[in-house]
């Protein structure tokens, strides 16, 4: 698989935080280049053209120490976090990264607060402070990140290939750390400060805007602001450069001198490395070093990334499927990175094919090395031998694919991505040699005009046996293998040289310096060199056939009948917040004016009834009076109160809500005028009660899930090729399909990809090892891994599991069930669908056709049932793991409080206090304190239960310290930013000066960035997104822009309120609190002195309960269910969450 081909990933958030749709959920574009893609959030980007090569070899780090300085206040914006809280209160985001060649800061906002983000930004680079006090703890949060990246296999597998290339600058540390920072010292802040002196000016800079404004406002935003003082470029020393003087340029306009060609290096071209990895997992690496110039020029051509689809195929006569059907690979990757080692404009490229394998594979590692140069060498000799028209529709074909993609496709979810690939793109590293006139598309990875003899010169060095640099072959055999030698009195070449991948050699490994991965380097057998290199016509391969999904098709089919809508454009210009509209008067509530009428949209139109049991109504229309008298009664209940003085003074008014009661059916979601190309997105839940009959079940449907993508990856490879994208994951005892890309071949794909789907799922029992052997060991290792290294992952999985029994299980459960249970596979489904973009009624019909062909036609009996999420009862239940790695440094905190069933204003509370709440917990737990590089929290909606949570992960405390300093910190925001003072149980009393600072300072920006995000849609596929998020959670359509107008609404003291009953403060009622906690097993203050004994935190699966320890994930099951969840009869409810409905929550859906 070509690497730039990857599309949605495989598997996905299952909970998602209620912001997710605007932010992080498609973290997946020029003017007159992208129409009707104007994005409604503005954003820039600031690239400069140095990174970590020009770090001084007594200090390396400090280009990336630079990036971090810059955000520690400015000369006209003196706080440290003033930056951030400005974005964060304008629905903006922002962050930075340092390369190797070049370092980059982006953010985006709302369009209305530009100008204010953008003069923050810009004096970025006129007048930062550079705090001395802000030194250490940048350099330990440099330190922090550092920690992260170390467990990291891939980095470390980086690490050693350039560590052992032995020239500079491939050997410098671009990481960096507090050691090599000498802990933030004089020396490194002079050095630091000297880069920016350096190359921090204008001609090494380049900068990219993009915004709904216009170009004369926008050009008034960029002179208003620092940009206009950034300072003029200092003349380059006419001096011979060394290998590490400042990027080793002529002229500020000219790109980086190349670098000596690697061949120099002392290490040996194709040396093979054995490498043991941290978590489990058999991988092999083939690596080819490119020559700097033909990365340079060929911007137009892009012959590295034709090579990366040709050897990356997965057709019928591809490397990948010899391999795969030899069960030898479950996956093939080829390419060149696009940034940092695997791309230098000074040093070139890295050409990798990354090669994971199965048991088999391993064991036969020499054959599947063969069969890539054999497959290399075929397709070199048949373009040899093609005519040149022949070889021109092989380019063009590619050509023609890059080039719809660019001129109809979406290239990009966010304008950040925008701004962030124009400025790296505008400097000279890249954009020297081409016209500005094809930035864009260059950028949008266009191939331009590929070139034949380019493409030939290429495949002739990579199918060269003796130009490949290494071979790395990552295998846990390599540690718990015995050691045993291995007799090279073998004749048999292909089996003397086998046994090097399962055998641990007889001598002890190198220790890589920086990341302690150990290994051992040999030089290859010269004759298993030379078996590679000779000629073999044993193997079925050639270059790739001709594509049959690329669409026949691009025109647009007529509307339907149904009206087009624009209400999401609308409402963003009809829903004016602006300061004004209250008037904070001492001690009194705020007064709002009236606001106008703002029309809903319709809901998709339904096709077909397939159900006995349809419950949909298609006219059901609430009266504006019913809609707002409900809406407010539920903003008065958020407050715990029936009755209160806080109240909401305002209700909203000739609101049409538009409620729409979801049942299963096939959906047709209307044409929005703003996406009209020739694009579509289909999505699918497939599901069936048997899928809730626990771990075995849940196993069972994953491995089935996991069996189809293996299938049909031949067949469907031509599909992502065309820019096709498609992905099926289970998810929640449901098996979801995703499909999108270009409309007229879409159906052909949907077809393919659930016709198998389906199989497997009804065969799910099948124990044919041979046949399903590379997928179930790729699924099983995939379960073995979850939870390996990723403490926070560990500690919110088992949240989850314990919140959601019927829909979760831990991996070390689903393992033991695939081995002892028979469950029974479904045989039926019930079917939810949804279909956006350039589609009718007939699409429809046809794409029910296939559908109703492979899942039934026939209506069937039940419904979905309810899903059941357990109620806390205690007011904190605490479960504390160890990690699965022995040597995990960190520690994750993940604290939960649980609110009740979804109502609009619960959802709308919990995420305003998201938004206000993130940037201060960060800035004081990660940035001040220390604590730990990961500090966030989040709205949470548990399948219909609203909730809030807060996440830690350190490796400096314990979970109990966590906790201790989150304590301390909510009680002073509490007080200093809310202005609520305790004085007894029963009452409270306001800090009138610091509550009017939040509300006039905070409140009113948060509401809007917050609503204004509900808005946004920048692609066909986030509009599809956001509706199929309503058609999972079983909400109406309508649901973002319900809560955008409630967020006009919701006071401050409505907040307040909100903020006291989830932590704890003020009278009760107090939501219950669930923590899950997993403790680093390495982490360094276990060993601290006076730490508690590591043998207090229990090692998985066994697990503390409230002190109490159990053996395994049942048991912790069973004890939490009678001891954390609410029953009539709880004898540990106080009182605060008693109720009489059980001990869970039922959630069937949302008619608002």
């Amino acid at each position: 698989m070509n690497e730039k081909n990857e599309a949605f990933s495989e598997s996905e958030e299952e909970e998602e935080d209620l912001d997710d749709d605007a932010d992080d959920d498609n973290d997946d574009d020029d003017e007159e280049e992208t129409e009707g893609k104007a994005p409604q959030r503005a954003a820039c980007a600031m690239a400069v053209g140095v990174g970590s090569w020009a770090d001084p070899e007594c200090r390396p780090g400090c280009a990336h120490f630079l990036e971090h300085m810059l955000f520690m206040g400015t000369a006209k914006y003196t706080k440290e976090n003033e930056y951030e809280v400005y974005l964060s209160k304008h629905g903006g985001s922002c962050n930075a990264e340092t390369e190797l060649e070049w370092t980059c800061y982006h953010f985006d906002v709302a369009n209305d607060f530009l100008e204010g983000a953008l003069d923050r930004f810009s004096n970025f680079f006129v007048e930062p402070l550079m705090h001395e006090d802000a030194v250490g703890r940048e350099v330990r949060s440099i330190e922090a990140e550092f920690q992260e990246t170390i467990r990291c296999d891939e980095a470390r597998m980086d690490e050693l290939l350039f560590r052992q290339v032995g020239i500079k600058p491939f050997d410098s540390f671009a990481w960096g750390n507090a050691q090599s920072l000498h802990k933030g010292d004089t020396v490194a802040r002079d050095m630091m400060k000297k880069i920016f002196q350096e190359h921090y000016h204008a001609s090494n800079m380049k900068f990219a805007i993009i915004s709904t404004s216009s170009f004369e406002d926008l050009e008034s935003m960029i002179l208003a602001s620092a940009l206009p003082r950034v300072r003029t470029s200092p003349k380059l020393p006419l001096q011979p450069f060394s290998t590490t003087s400042a990027w080793r340029r002529s002229s500020w306009h000219s790109r980086p001198l190349r670098i000596l060609p690697i061949q120099t290096s002392t290490v040996k071209a194709c040396s093979l490395v054995r490498i043991i990895p941290l978590a489990e997992r058999l991988s092999l690496r083939l690596i080819w070093h490119l020559d700097p110039i033909s990365c340079l020029t060929d911007w137009a051509q892009r012959t590295e990334d034709v090579c990366a689809h040709i050897l990356g195929h997965e057709g019928t006569a591809s490397a990948t499927a010899e391999l795969r059907r030899r069960g030898f690979i479950t996956d093939l990757i080829a390419g060149t990175g696009t940034e940092g080692y695997s791309k230098s404009a000074a040093c070139g490229s890295w050409f990798i094919i990354l090669i994971h394998l199965t048991p088999a594979g391993l064991a036969q590692w020499p054959i599947v090395v063969d069969i890539i140069f054999k497959y290399a060498a075929k397709c070199h000799a048949e373009l040899e031998k093609q005519s040149k028209e022949e070889t021109d529709e092989l380019l063009n074909e590619l050509a023609q694919i890059t080039t719809l993609k660019f001129d109809y496709g979406e290239q990009y979810d966010h304008s950040i991505e925008i701004v962030e690939d124009l400025s790296i793109s505008m400097l000279p590293l890249y954009s020297a040699d081409q016209p500005r006139s094809q930035l864009l598309r260059f950028n949008a990875g266009c191939f331009i005009k590929p070139d034949p003899v380019k493409l030939k010169a290429m495949l002739f060095i990579l199918q060269n046996v003796n130009a490949c640099h290494s071979i790395q072959l990552l295998s846990t055999e390599f540690l718990n293998a015995s050691t045993k030698s291995i007799d090279n009195d073998t004749h048999n070449v292909l089996q003397r040289n086998s046994r090097l991948g399962t055998v641990r050699p007889d001598r002890a490994p190198e220790i890589e310096a920086r990341f302690g991965t150990e290994y051992w380097r040999d030089e290859l057998d010269p004759e298993l060199l030379e078996y590679w290199a000779s000629p073999n016509n044993e193997y079925d391969l050639s270059l790739p056939e001709k594509n049959a999904f690329l669409p026949k098709s691009l025109s647009l089919l007529p509307p339907s009948r149904a009206v087009s809508i624009a209400a999401f454009e609308d409402a963003a210009a009809k829903i004016d917040f602006h300061a004004e509209h209250f008037q904070l008067k001492a001690g009194k509530l705020p007064v709002q004016k009236k606001r106008k009428k703002l029309a809903l949209p319709p809901p998709p139109q339904l096709i077909g009834k397939t159900y006995k049991n349809d419950r949909i109504k298609k006219d059901n229309q609430v009266s504006a009076n019913e809609s707002a008298a409900t809406l407010w009664t539920q903003f008065r209940r958020s407050t715990g109160k029936e009755e209160t003085d806080e109240e909401f003074i305002i209700v909203p008014r000739e609101v049409d809500a538009s409620p729409f009661e979801f049942a299963p059916g096939y959906l047709l979601c209307k044409r929005l005028p703003r996406f009209e190309r020739p694009l579509a997105q289909i999505r699918l839940r497939l599901f069936s009660p048997v899928m809730l009959q626990g771990a075995g079940a849940l196993a069972h449907c994953e491995r089935a899930v996991a069996r189809s993508l293996e299938i049909i990856a031949e067949q469907a490879y031509a599909a992502t090729t065309a820019d096709l994208h498609y992905s099926v994951h289970s998810s929640e005892a449901s098996v979801i399909l995703k499909f999108g890309g270009w409309s007229e071949p879409l159906p052909r794909l949907l077809d393919l990809v659930l016709k198998e789907t389906v199989t497997q799922l009804q065969h799910w029992g099948d124990k044919d090892l041979t046949k399903y052997a590379a997928a179930d060991d790729k699924y099983c290792r995939a379960l073995r891994n979850a939870w390996f290294v990723d403490s926070a992952k560990q500690a919110r999985d088992m949240r989850l599991i314990l919140l959601c029994p019927e829909l979760r299980a831990s991996p070390t459960a689903k393992l033991l069930a695939l081995s002892s249970e028979d469950v029974s596979a479904p045989k039926e489904f019930l079917v939810d669908a949804l279909m956006h973009g350039n589609v009718d009624e007939s699409y429809g019909e046809t794409v029910k056709a296939i559908i109703e062909q492979h899942t039934g036609s026939r209506d069937l009996s039940y419904d979905r049932p309810p899903v059941r999420v357990a109620r806390l009862a205690s007011r904190e239940i605490r479960i504390i793991q160890g990690s699965i790695d022995d040597e995990c440094p960190t520690t994750a905190l993940e604290m939960y409080w649980q609110l009740g069933p979804d109502d609009a204003a619960l959802r709308v509370a919990t995420e305003l206090l998201e938004s206000i709440l993130e940037e201060p917990l960060y800035d004081r737990l990660r940035t001040q304190e220390q604590l730990g590089y990961t500090c966030s929290c989040g709205s949470r909606w548990t399948a219909g239960v609203v909730g809030f949570g807060i996440r830690l992960v350190s490796d400096k405390a314990s979970p109990e310290k966590l906790q201790e300093r989150l304590r301390v910190f909510l009680s002073d925001f509490r007080q200093n930013v809310l202005g609520l003072i305790d004085h007894d149980k029963s009452s409270k009393k306001r800090n009138i000066t610091n509550f009017a600072d939040f509300v006039q300072n905070d409140f009113l920006d948060h509401c809007k960035g917050l609503a204004l995000g509900k808005l946004e849609q920048e692609s066909i596929s986030d509009v599809t997104d956001k509706d199929w998020t309503a058609v999972l959670d079983r909400l109406p359509f309508s649901t973002s822009i319900v809560e955008a107008i409630a967020l006009r609404y919701i006071t401050p003291q409505a907040l307040c309120s909100t903020f006291d009953r989830i932590f704890g403060f003020g009278p009760p009622p107090h939501a219950p609190c669930l923590i899950t906690a997993t403790v680093g097993r390495g982490a360094p203050w276990l060993s601290a002195p006076h730490a508690a004994s590591s043998t207090e935190y229990p090692v998985p699966p066994r697990a503390l309960l409230d002190g109490t320890l159990y053996p395994d994930d049942t048991s912790l099951l069973a004890a939490f269910q009678q001891y954390g969840c609410n029953t009539p009869d709880d004898e540990n409810n106080n009182g605060d969450n008693k109720t009489e409905e059980g001990p869970f929550f039922e959630w069937r859906g949302s008619s608002l």
